[in-house]
């Protein structure tokens, strides 16, 4: 997923600057263990429930993953929307409906 938005940019620095209480971001080496540990491979379908910055959905999509993405946070929902993923909702405890 390749980001080019200015206002994508701008939305980080200002999640950076005050971070969510609901955005606990992972840190690169667990994303990739992640991704091997599930295994995830071109055309599998991946929900990513608490998607934050999208930096996990973001290392599906390399590995091949079709992505939707569960935001709770509207300032993370902009974010996810401005980076291109599928936002199907903003709290996966009552997802899908």
């Amino acid at each position: 997923m390749k980001d080019t938005s200015s206002l994508a940019e701008m939305l980080y620095e200002r999640i950076q600057e005050a971070p969510p209480y609901s955005w606990f971001p992972s840190p690169p080496e667990l994303i990739e263990l992640m991704i091997e540990e599930a295994q995830i491979i071109s055309g599998t379908y991946a929900l990513e429930p608490t998607a934050g910055d999208g930096l996990l959905a973001q290392a599906m999509v390399r590995a091949g993953a079709i992505v939707d993405v569960i935001e709770i946070n509207p300032l993370l929902q902009q974010l996810l929307f401005q980076k291109g993923f599928n936002l199907v909702g903003s709290d996966f405890v009552n997802y899908p409906n």
